[in-house]
């Protein structure tokens, strides 16, 4: 909708920006690329970091740019569980895992 320096505006519902749930996450690109981080959205604005943390003074956007908001992106970290069971049927044994 409209685009100034950190800051997106939209007029997409984003109705889980007032419990923080978007603090952090990656803005994306139609393809998936990395366009910045998430600070907070706040009354339809989307405001950004940038790499270090502070404010971001600039960013490539366009006005009418489709962007994605995700909550895993590039440099993000996870751990996934593991997980496994084995378990006795008659007399044989059965197992799965994740």
């Amino acid at each position: 909708e409209k685009v100034s320096p950190g800051i997106l505006t939209t007029r997409t519902s984003l109705y889980l920006a007032r419990s923080g749930y978007y603090r952090g996450c990656t803005l994306a690109d139609s393809k998936g690329g990395f366009m910045g981080r998430v600070d907070d959205i706040e009354n339809g604005q989307v405001k950004l970091l940038s790499e270090n943390g502070r404010k971001a003074a600039v960013q490539p956007f366009r006005k009418g740019q489709i962007v994605y908001l995700q909550d895993m992106g590039p440099g993000d970290r996870m751990e996934i569980a593991s997980f496994a069971w084995s378990r006795r049927n008659g007399d044989k044994w059965e197992s799965g895992r994740n």
